[in-house]
């Protein structure tokens, strides 16, 4: 690997780090901003009205209509992030790389520009913000997946470590929570990141393809980036030239070519078919189920601790989630390994290569089931630790078993497509998420953890079907 190739890595590690999924931080940016009063207006209170904040009795029967506002904004922000990701995954195909991250570097750095100027007063830049720095930042992690094709065999190391770096974005919002009790005011935050935002532009056009990376490499030394910035043109003369050769030899070989594809013709499932498999659909239920009860869990953390948890313990329950979600990126290889493992044992047991890679996605889907389960039974009985703990675990196999079954049940050439597409269906999932919010209100959070409880023992239905074909007798 040279030294292209490999500070091209190390940065889309950091960039992704500490811009990719910074909306999943959200708990503790909602922490700074109910206390900068931030849709306080809605219950009578203010930041600076000290009698309302310091009655005890205030604090212990918190305001739902801030946390309903709040929470609203990441549901905003959650929801345009994956309806996005079809759009911008096409005009990455169509129109390369340095397009598409022409448009995120944009979107990035104007949400923390905008997060500059937002206040209390004008909380409209808020949801313009968090929408912005959420695409932008997801599309980061996008086009920086093709760079595993650079690593060869070490791809899937690549694209699972990345994942959990992606996860670990919640690093960005819990220094701004930690250094916001010392003292530090969160518009110098947001400044700051506004101008680190920018190396992400040079890094687009130094560092990433102007088109995309193909894989496999082309024989020799790949260039790309900062040679695509400077690389010339060929003369005219020198193309007619290569157009001449080019033509005398489909000529000489277009009967041999002509065979070979006749004898090589592989059916390719179409598009529609894929989508219409019960496999995709199962697939794509558990990802939506269990991205909507990730999303949920972030979002009405804070509030779910409110109707049980003294209130001056939420702040260091909230660092304490940021910590521990710090761990996705040594946790996320297990997802992957799983079904490697599976893979290589069947393997030279049995003759279908699908077989093999559906069985070891099998387990990966039960897995993800199990700990979903876990989770919600760990929040139905108030355990604040332990669910914690079980979220990072389900964050880690969340995103990596739901991408990597379409990319081993499906054809590659639908893989965009059809990531795109299970990607916004889990978006428009986030619709749902204020009238849960409005359900915990009236009736409790009891009511939707046992919701959820039986939501996620329905996901067992994936794994099932995938079983059912990963084991069936081939005649």
């Amino acid at each position: 690997m040279n030294f292209l190739y490999a500070i091209s890595i190390s940065t889309a590690y950091l960039e992704v780090l500490f811009f990719g999924g910074v909306i999943f931080g959200w708990p503790q940016l909602q922490y700074v901003l109910t206390k900068e009063g931030y849709f306080a207006e809605a219950c009578n209170l203010s930041k600076f009205n000290q009698t309302e904040l310091n009655n005890a009795s205030s604090l212990q029967q918190p305001c739902t209509k801030t946390a309903e506002h709040l929470s609203s904004v990441f549901q905003l922000a959650v929801l345009v992030l994956n309806v996005s990701a079809f759009p911008l995954g096409c005009i990455q195909d169509t129109f390369g790389t340095w397009a598409s991250r022409f448009i995120a570097c944009f979107l990035n750095t104007g949400g923390y520009v905008l997060l500059c100027f937002s206040t209390p007063q004008n909380t409209w830049l808020l949801y313009a913000a968090t929408v912005m720095i959420s695409v932008g930042g997801f599309h980061f992690l996008l086009s920086n997946v093709q760079l595993g094709n650079l690593t060869s065999s070490y791809r899937s190391i690549y694209v699972t470590i990345l994942n959990g770096m992606f996860g670990d974005s919640v690093l960005t919002f819990l220094l701004l929570q930690v250094l916001y009790d010392k003292g530090l005011k969160p518009r110098v935050f947001f400044q700051v990141l506004a101008a680190l935002s920018l190396l992400s532009w040079a890094r687009t056009f130094l560092l990433m393809p102007k088109k995309l990376i193909p894989f496999p490499l082309p024989n020799g030394l790949y260039k790309y980036g900062v040679f695509d910035l400077f690389k010339k043109k060929e003369p005219s003369s020198n193309l007619e030239i290569k157009e001449k050769v080019e033509d005398s030899n489909s000529l000489l070989t277009k009967k041999s070519t002509d065979s070979a594809k006749s004898e090589n013709t592989v059916t390719v499932p179409s598009f529609r078919s894929c989508v219409f498999s019960y496999l995709f659909i199962s697939n794509t239920f558990l990802y939506v189920a269990s991205y909507f009860r990730f999303a949920m869990y972030l979002a009405s953390f804070v509030s779910w601790l409110k109707s049980f948890t003294p209130t001056k313990e939420i702040g260091s329950l909230t660092e304490i989630l940021g910590y521990v979600t710090l761990t996705v990126a040594v946790i996320s290889p297990i997802n992957g390994a799983i079904a490697t493992y599976i893979l290589r044992y069947y393997k030279p047991r049995i003759k279908s290569a699908r077989q093999a890679t559906l069985r070891g996605l099998a387990a990966q889907g039960l897995a993800t089931v199990f700990i979903q389960i876990i989770l919600n039974i760990s929040v139905l009985t108030r355990q604040v630790y332990f669910s914690i703990v079980m979220n990072m675990f389900f964050r880690a196999f969340l995103f990596g078993t739901a991408f990597s079954f379409i990319a081993g049940a499906f054809p590659s050439q639908h893989f965009g497509k059809l990531m795109g597409l299970t990607q916004a269906l889990g978006g428009l999932s986030s619709l749902l998420q204020y009238a849960h919010f409005k359900v915990a209100a009236l009736y409790g959070f009891l009511a939707m953890d046992v919701y959820f409880l039986i939501i996620s023992f329905l996901c067992f239905v994936h794994p099932f079907l995938v079983c059912r074909e990963a084991y069936a007798k081939k005649k």
